[in-house]
């Protein structure tokens, strides 16, 4: 039985600490990375393509369309922005997706409705109706803190129907406590 033991170990740590997931676990991933694909955010690499902007617009719409009731606030003044959003939000969801620490500013990017920062509060527009996305996580391995996540994007109003497959890697995080993880990188396949 000893010689067993030793040897599996041995195998274990040869092929790099790979894993099979839970059902549940590969459900908690599945929401994990649901968080970027309800927003369209197709190609994420967090050491290349990345910039504030993306974060920021990350941080404010996850909000929206999950925070609603609690941190969005109807715009009180005249302007154009519909809607407002303190900063430590934001952060916060920046922080707890992605492990990152990100500059406040303005968001100006073509790819974004305008975003305006006042120092304190970003305010915005946002609208709904576009189609919810969601992922299915269908094998993960890890090594060592990196954990590699595959499966395909499918639409919650008919879960037959599916889309694009995806490969997506992400580190071990703790949050408030919490397991879970921080993205690197979400990939389509062709």
């Amino acid at each position: 039985m000893k010689k067993f033991l030793c040897a599996l170990t041995i195998v274990i740590l040869f092929c790099g600490n790979s894993f099979a997931a839970s059902k549940n676990e590969l459900k908690r991933m599945g929401i994990f990375l649901s968080n970027f694909t309800e927003l369209r955010m197709y190609d994420i690499d967090v050491n290349s393509t990345l910039t504030d902007e993306d974060l920021i617009y990350f941080g404010i719409m996850h909000n929206y369309m999950n925070n609603f009731n609690t941190r969005i606030k109807h715009s009180n003044d005249d302007s154009v922005f519909s809607y407002t959003i303190n900063k430590k939000y934001v952060d916060e969801s920046i922080r707890k997706f992605f492990d990152i620490k990100v500059e406040h500013k303005d968001v100006k990017d073509e790819r974004y409705p305008e975003i305006y920062f006042d120092g304190e509060d970003y305010y915005f527009n946002a609208g709904d109706g576009e189609q919810t996305v969601y992922a299915d996580v269908q094998y993960a391995s890890t090594k060592g803190n990196i954990v590699t996540m595959k499966g395909e994007l499918y639409a919650p109003e008919d879960e037959s129907e599916r889309w694009n497959k995806f490969t997506a890697t992400a580190k071990k995080h703790k949050w408030k406590g919490q397991n879970t993880w921080a993205i690197i990188s979400l990939k389509l396949e062709d």
